[in-house]
């Protein structure tokens, strides 16, 4: 800070003008401690953050030096300020920042840091205790906890059962991690909370990569004579190709696809897709292709439907 100090100040700015330029180097925010070091006495950052100052009170001792609706940018970046040096954006947050897009809608912003810190937390900011900080990876100026630990701290938070398998399935399918080393951080992970994280790293290593794609397994599961012989996303030699297939009988040559528009947004393409479904039929393999509303509103229908084809 002292350097930065120096060189506002070998501009010739005032203090007030030194203060704005250093927000907007954080995105329009800057911390009560930041002011006073360059040289802004108490009272004036208290007065500048009072109704109808010039700026405005974005959490204890941060401010924005606007008076107008802060960006999703600034208010994380003020988190960052409030939660000092070390602490790390986290959760639903830090997986928006990684580009993951399916997600359960954040409520605040969560932070990791460290255990031995005794900060508060305030408005919209949630303060979670490690012992283990991790390297944060920086973008756009904002420390972010690796994808793993975002994920899993997110998904032990979250109630529903497709919130976590959105989130868990969404960082694999996007290669932003593997299934192997989400499991490698989640035995490192408090315990508490981590039964559904778990139930879903367990449909992720049986080979199920969508929400859809683990509500069908949830289905064939109740039929044994169905679970006894599925195997998922299962890569397949058709005619010199090597196609993949959602669920897949091999032994009676059946397969299964899920038409999931996100999935397969996220994964090949509706247009590859038809293709492999094309070869797959061209070389004996029955298809049959359901909607994820099928799946979650006729489930015993589509059963039937596999059921016929599989244990004709």
């Amino acid at each position: 800070m002292g350097n930065a100090r120096r060189a506002l100040h070998d501009q010739r700015m005032t203090v007030w003008e030194m203060a704005e330029h250093l927000a907007q180097q954080q995105h329009g925010v800057i911390s009560r401690r930041q002011c006073l070091e360059l040289g802004m006495l108490d009272t004036q950052v208290t007065r500048a953050g009072r109704e109808r100052g010039p700026w405005q009170r974005v959490l204890p001792g941060i401010y924005a030096v606007t008076t107008g609706q802060l960006t999703q940018t600034s208010l994380v970046a003020a988190a960052v300020l409030f939660g000092g040096p070390t602490s790390q954006v986290s959760g639903l947050t830090a997986l928006a920042w990684y580009g993951c897009t399916y997600l359960p809608r954040a409520t605040g912003v969560d932070l990791l840091i460290d255990w031995r810190l005794r900060r508060q937390p305030a408005g919209y900011v949630r303060f979670h205790r490690t012992r283990t900080p991790p390297p944060a990876f920086v973008r756009a100026d904002v420390p972010l906890s690796p994808v793993d630990r975002a994920a899993l701290l997110a998904a032990r938070h979250l109630v529903a059962l497709s919130d976590v398998r959105a989130v868990l399935s969404e960082v694999v399918q996007r290669r932003l991690t593997t299934v192997d080393r989400l499991a490698h951080a989640l035995a490192h992970e408090p315990v508490a909370g981590s039964a559904l994280s778990r139930r879903v790293l367990g449909e992720l290593g049986a080979g199920c990569l969508s929400v859809p794609e683990m509500e069908l397994r949830d289905l064939v599961l109740t039929r044994p004579a169905l679970a006894s012989g599925v195997v998922w996303n299962h890569p397949l030699e058709v005619r010199g190709r090597r196609l993949v297939a959602d669920a897949c009988w091999p032994a009676v040559r059946v397969v299964v696809e899920v038409d999931s528009i996100a999935h397969h947004g996220l994964g090949d393409g509706p247009e590859r897709t038809s293709r492999r479904r094309a070869a797959l039929v061209a070389a004996g393999w029955r298809v049959l292709s359901v909607s994820p509303r099928r799946i979650r509103e006729e489930p015993l229908r589509v059963l039937a439907e596999i059921e016929a084809l599989v244990l004709a």
